[in-house]
Protein backbone atom coordinates (compact mmCIF):
# COMPACT_ATOMS: atom_id res chain seq x y z
CA UNK A 1 0.00 0.00 0.00
CA UNK A 2 1.00 4.00 -0.21
CA UNK A 3 3.42 4.99 1.87
CA UNK A 4 1.28 8.25 3.51
CA UNK A 5 2.51 10.47 0.16
CA UNK A 6 -1.06 10.08 -1.14
CA UNK A 7 -4.74 9.74 0.29
CA UNK A 8 -4.67 6.27 -0.42
CA UNK A 9 -7.76 3.96 1.16
CA UNK A 10 -9.50 6.84 2.80
CA UNK A 11 -9.58 8.62 -0.85
CA UNK A 12 -10.45 5.07 -2.23
CA UNK A 13 -13.30 3.93 -0.03
CA UNK A 14 -15.44 7.05 -0.21
CA UNK A 15 -16.49 5.82 -3.57
CA UNK A 16 -16.43 2.12 -2.77
CA UNK A 17 -20.03 -0.03 -2.73
CA UNK A 18 -21.31 0.10 0.89
CA UNK A 19 -21.23 -3.41 1.20
CA UNK A 20 -17.80 -3.85 -0.44
CA UNK A 21 -16.53 -0.34 2.02
CA UNK A 22 -17.65 -1.95 5.30
CA UNK A 23 -15.28 -4.99 5.20
CA UNK A 24 -12.44 -3.77 2.44
CA UNK A 25 -9.39 -3.60 4.97
CA UNK A 26 -10.44 -7.72 5.88
CA UNK A 27 -10.70 -8.40 2.60
CA UNK A 28 -7.27 -6.90 1.15
CA UNK A 29 -5.53 -8.38 4.38
CA UNK A 30 -6.68 -11.85 3.24
CA UNK A 31 -6.71 -11.71 -0.03
CA UNK A 32 -4.36 -9.50 -2.09
CA UNK A 33 -1.44 -11.32 -1.82
CA UNK A 34 -2.97 -14.06 -3.78
CA UNK A 35 -4.82 -11.93 -6.12
CA UNK A 36 -3.55 -11.60 -9.82
CA UNK A 37 -2.20 -7.96 -10.75
CA UNK A 38 -3.25 -5.93 -13.40
CA UNK A 39 -2.51 -2.14 -14.07
CA UNK A 40 -4.06 0.68 -15.50
CA UNK A 41 -3.49 4.29 -16.90
CA UNK A 42 -5.08 7.40 -16.58
CA UNK A 43 -3.39 9.47 -19.50
CA UNK A 44 -4.07 13.35 -19.28
CA UNK A 45 -3.56 15.19 -22.44
CA UNK A 46 -4.73 19.08 -23.67
CA UNK A 47 -8.03 19.88 -25.39
CA UNK A 48 -10.19 22.61 -25.35
CA UNK A 49 -7.11 24.87 -23.33
CA UNK A 50 -7.99 22.06 -20.43
CA UNK A 51 -6.48 19.21 -19.58
CA UNK A 52 -8.33 15.67 -20.55
CA UNK A 53 -7.83 11.96 -19.06
CA UNK A 54 -9.66 9.21 -21.28
CA UNK A 55 -12.06 6.12 -19.89
CA UNK A 56 -12.97 3.62 -21.97
CA UNK A 57 -16.49 1.47 -22.14
CA UNK A 58 -15.18 -2.14 -22.51
CA UNK A 59 -17.76 -4.42 -24.55
CA UNK A 60 -19.85 -7.10 -23.54
CA UNK A 61 -18.17 -10.27 -22.62
CA UNK A 62 -18.73 -13.08 -20.11
CA UNK A 63 -16.84 -10.99 -16.96
CA UNK A 64 -17.53 -8.85 -14.04
CA UNK A 65 -16.40 -6.35 -15.65
CA UNK A 66 -18.30 -6.18 -18.63
CA UNK A 67 -20.00 -2.89 -20.82
CA UNK A 68 -18.57 -1.27 -17.47
CA UNK A 69 -16.46 2.44 -17.62
CA UNK A 70 -12.55 2.04 -17.24
CA UNK A 71 -9.33 3.21 -17.65
CA UNK A 72 -7.16 1.29 -20.11
CA UNK A 73 -5.41 -1.30 -18.60
CA UNK A 74 -5.14 -5.13 -17.66
CA UNK A 75 -3.34 -8.14 -16.27
CA UNK A 76 0.35 -8.32 -16.28
CA UNK A 77 2.11 -10.42 -18.90
CA UNK A 78 4.76 -12.91 -18.19
CA UNK A 79 7.88 -11.18 -17.34
CA UNK A 80 6.77 -7.57 -17.41
CA UNK A 81 5.96 -5.17 -14.33
CA UNK A 82 3.02 -2.98 -13.90
CA UNK A 83 4.36 -0.36 -14.96
CA UNK A 84 5.32 -1.78 -18.17
CA UNK A 85 1.92 -3.43 -18.39
CA UNK A 86 0.17 -0.16 -18.17
CA UNK A 87 1.76 1.47 -21.16
CA UNK A 88 1.42 -1.81 -22.99
CA UNK A 89 -2.00 -2.15 -22.53
CA UNK A 90 -2.80 1.50 -23.37
CA UNK A 91 -1.14 1.06 -26.85
CA UNK A 92 -3.14 -1.78 -27.32
CA UNK A 93 -6.51 -0.60 -26.38
CA UNK A 94 -6.44 3.22 -27.22
CA UNK A 95 -3.66 3.19 -29.69
CA UNK A 96 -1.99 5.83 -28.07
CA UNK A 97 2.19 4.84 -27.34
CA UNK A 98 3.70 6.76 -24.27
CA UNK A 99 7.22 6.59 -23.10
CA UNK A 100 7.92 5.92 -19.38
CA UNK A 101 8.82 9.60 -19.69
CA UNK A 102 5.89 10.71 -19.37
CA UNK A 103 4.58 8.95 -16.78
CA UNK A 104 4.20 11.18 -13.47
CA UNK A 105 3.65 8.31 -10.98
CA UNK A 106 1.51 5.76 -9.50
CA UNK A 107 -0.99 6.29 -6.96
CA UNK A 108 -2.26 3.56 -4.53
CA UNK A 109 -3.04 -0.39 -5.94
CA UNK A 110 -6.60 -1.47 -5.41
CA UNK A 111 -7.75 -4.77 -4.74
CA UNK A 112 -10.99 -5.94 -6.87
CA UNK A 113 -13.22 -8.55 -4.84
CA UNK A 114 -15.22 -10.16 -7.73
CA UNK A 115 -12.16 -10.65 -9.87
CA UNK A 116 -9.37 -11.14 -7.20
CA UNK A 117 -7.49 -8.93 -8.83
CA UNK A 118 -4.95 -6.58 -7.54
CA UNK A 119 -4.57 -3.30 -9.77
CA UNK A 120 -1.83 -0.74 -9.99
CA UNK A 121 -2.79 2.48 -11.47
CA UNK A 122 -0.65 4.94 -13.18
CA UNK A 123 -0.66 8.63 -13.93
CA UNK A 124 0.17 10.17 -17.12
CA UNK A 125 0.80 13.20 -19.35
CA UNK A 126 1.70 14.31 -23.14
CA UNK A 127 1.85 17.41 -24.04
CA UNK A 128 -0.61 16.91 -27.50
CA UNK A 129 -3.95 15.69 -28.37
CA UNK A 130 -3.47 11.76 -29.24
CA UNK A 131 -5.06 10.56 -32.22
CA UNK A 132 -7.26 7.27 -30.50
CA UNK A 133 -7.66 3.96 -32.35
CA UNK A 134 -9.60 1.63 -30.56
CA UNK A 135 -9.58 -1.66 -29.96
CA UNK A 136 -13.42 -3.07 -31.33
CA UNK A 137 -12.68 -6.06 -29.69
CA UNK A 138 -11.85 -4.76 -26.07
CA UNK A 139 -13.72 -1.06 -26.27
CA UNK A 140 -17.06 0.20 -27.25
CA UNK A 141 -16.32 3.63 -27.46
CA UNK A 142 -14.01 6.54 -25.59
CA UNK A 143 -15.01 8.56 -22.82
CA UNK A 144 -12.92 12.02 -22.30
CA UNK A 145 -13.70 13.96 -19.46
CA UNK A 146 -11.98 16.95 -18.74
CA UNK A 147 -10.38 17.55 -15.01
CA UNK A 148 -12.97 20.10 -14.47
CA UNK A 149 -15.63 17.60 -14.19
CA UNK A 150 -13.89 15.43 -11.88
CA UNK A 151 -12.81 18.06 -9.66
CA UNK A 152 -16.87 19.18 -9.84
CA UNK A 153 -18.93 18.22 -6.55
CA UNK A 154 -21.87 17.64 -8.42
CA UNK A 155 -20.78 15.27 -10.36
CA UNK A 156 -20.51 12.58 -7.40
CA UNK A 157 -23.69 10.98 -6.76
CA UNK A 158 -25.41 7.81 -5.90
CA UNK A 159 -27.71 5.83 -7.42
CA UNK A 160 -29.69 2.19 -6.69
CA UNK A 161 -27.99 -0.66 -8.45
CA UNK A 162 -28.95 -4.49 -9.06
CA UNK A 163 -25.93 -6.53 -8.52
CA UNK A 164 -25.64 -10.07 -8.14
CA UNK A 165 -25.38 -9.40 -4.31
CA UNK A 166 -28.53 -7.31 -3.85
CA UNK A 167 -29.84 -3.69 -4.46
CA UNK A 168 -27.76 -1.22 -2.67
CA UNK A 169 -27.43 2.61 -3.16
CA UNK A 170 -23.88 3.22 -4.80
CA UNK A 171 -21.65 6.43 -5.04
CA UNK A 172 -20.70 7.44 -8.75
CA UNK A 173 -19.60 10.05 -11.00
CA UNK A 174 -21.49 10.88 -13.68
CA UNK A 175 -19.15 11.99 -16.06
CA UNK A 176 -19.94 12.89 -19.68
CA UNK A 177 -23.31 11.03 -19.13
CA UNK A 178 -21.76 7.79 -18.09
CA UNK A 179 -22.23 6.48 -14.75
CA UNK A 180 -18.12 5.53 -13.50
CA UNK A 181 -18.51 3.44 -10.25
CA UNK A 182 -16.41 0.14 -8.95
CA UNK A 183 -12.76 0.70 -8.69
CA UNK A 184 -12.50 3.25 -11.44
CA UNK A 185 -14.44 5.56 -9.56
CA UNK A 186 -12.40 4.89 -6.54
CA UNK A 187 -8.86 5.20 -8.23
CA UNK A 188 -10.24 8.47 -9.50
CA UNK A 189 -11.37 9.97 -6.44
CA UNK A 190 -7.91 9.43 -4.96
CA UNK A 191 -6.96 11.22 -8.00
CA UNK A 192 -8.95 13.83 -7.39
CA UNK A 193 -8.34 14.01 -3.77
CA UNK A 194 -4.29 14.43 -4.92
CA UNK A 195 -5.32 17.65 -7.17
CA UNK A 196 -7.68 18.77 -4.68
CA UNK A 197 -5.34 19.06 -1.57
CA UNK A 198 -1.65 18.94 -3.07
CA UNK A 199 0.31 21.25 -5.68
CA UNK A 200 -0.95 20.55 -8.69
CA UNK A 201 2.15 21.43 -10.66
CA UNK A 202 3.24 18.35 -9.72
CA UNK A 203 1.04 16.50 -12.01
CA UNK A 204 0.10 19.10 -14.49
Amino acid sequence: MNNGQFPGFDAQRKMAPPTRNAILSEIIEKFSKTAKKAAVLCLLYPKNNQLYFALIKRVSYEGVHSNQIGFPGGKLEAGENSLQAAIRETEEEIGVKISESSILGPITELYIPPSNFMVYPYIAYINFLPSFILDKKEVAYLVEVSLADLLNADNIKTKEMKLSYGTFNNPYFSLQNEVVWGATAMILNEFRDILMKQNQSKWI
